[in-house]
């Protein structure tokens, strides 16, 4: 039907960093997630994603109530689907554009999320150099890593961030990394360090690699080259993933609103399956820790996570999410 494919036309990906110029795009409020760092690093859409059926409400009376009772009968049984793209520019800063919202809506099936990495015009570079992006330090995560989360939990706790302007949740959520469509993006994750030597007069350099690949990624990176960027990143988003599912004393606080807001999650590296997160198993296997600990973070830790243990699973039943694993 006319209408319904209207209402589910997904809209067009900006094809290059060029076309981000000109758009109205705005930084994350620095209490949206509870983590001020690099807020600046997302630029969101200035406000809501467009409403697909808006042109077909606004024809005349016998549309509108056509098209609103064609949306009625499409979700009836089942809750929309929602795409998303991410212009990752390399080591500066996230731009994500919905692409698909065909009903506003607290609850949806499946987002699915596609990051395209390229390199950052110098017209897009922020005004201070990244310095050490992808290295920790004093215990707390690589600056990178503050980005990524805040497009995660902005997108879907701030509510104003978000493709409806109300915080919302998901059954499932995809994360595809597809090849880069340019060549020389590397280094990505790794730092070079330089060090001087014994004598004044000599210095070395040190390369690290803070997402290195595995086998596996390494022979399908020798067919296809463009490919290597993505499975680096997908392998560091997948690690920052894992460590906030886990639920531990440092990482509760910020962990949580996964649990809260997410069934499941899905990586993929160019369309194919690289790991799902099953984050109702690492609720059900949280590593435990009681009163008695011996430091203030674990006793903290247990005083928060007994009253909101209940409270999440709960939710997650109700919203079919799976709160012991699958």
């Amino acid at each position: 039907m006319i209408i319904l494919q209207v209402v589910l036309a997904p809209q067009s990906a900006p094809p290059s960093p060029g076309e981000l110029h000109g758009q109205s795009r705005r930084a994350l409020d620095k209490t949206a997630t509870g983590a001020g760092q690099e807020t600046h690093r997302v630029l969101f859409q200035a406000g809501p994603a467009e409403n697909p059926a808006l042109s077909l409400l606004l024809t005349n009376h016998q549309l509108h109530a056509e098209t609103l009772d064609t949306v009625r009968r499409a979700f009836a049984e089942t809750t929309p689907s929602y795409t998303t793209d991410i212009v990752y520019l390399k080591d500066q800063t996230l731009w994500p554009t919905w692409l698909s919202v065909p009903l506003r809506a607290s609850h949806v099936d499946t987002v699915h999320a596609q990051f395209r990495i390229f390199d950052c015009p110098d017209d897009l570079r922020l005004k201070e150099p990244p310095r050490g992006m992808f290295s920790g330090g004093c215990g707390g995560p690589p600056p990178i890593s503050w980005p990524f989360y805040h497009l995660l939990v902005g997108s879907i706790v701030s509510g104003s961030h978000g493709p409806c302007g109300l915080p919302f949740t998901m059954k499932r959520l995809v994360l595809d990394f597809p090849p880069a469509t340019e060549d020389d993006l590397l280094p990505l994750g790794r730092v070079v360090e330089t060090r001087w030597s014994h004598s004044p007069d000599e210095i070395w350099e040190e390369v690290f690699d803070y997402f290195s690949l595995d086998d596996a990624f390494n022979a399908q990176c020798l067919d296809n080259p463009r490919l290597e960027p993505a499975a680096r990143l997908i392998r560091f988003v997948h690690n920052m993933l894992e460590f906030l599912a886990r639920l531990t004393s440092d990482g509760f606080f910020y962990g949580r609103y996964l649990h809260e807001n997410i069934g499941i999650i899905e990586l993929r590296l160019d369309g194919e399956v690289y790991k799902t997160l099953d984050l109702g198993y690492h609720l059900a296997n949280v590593r435990r820790w009681g009163s008695d600990s011996e430091s203030f973070s674990r006793r903290q830790w247990y005083g928060n996570f007994l009253p909101w243990e209940s409270g999440v699973k709960a939710r997650r039943r109700e919203l079919g999410m799976p709160a012991q694993g699958q």
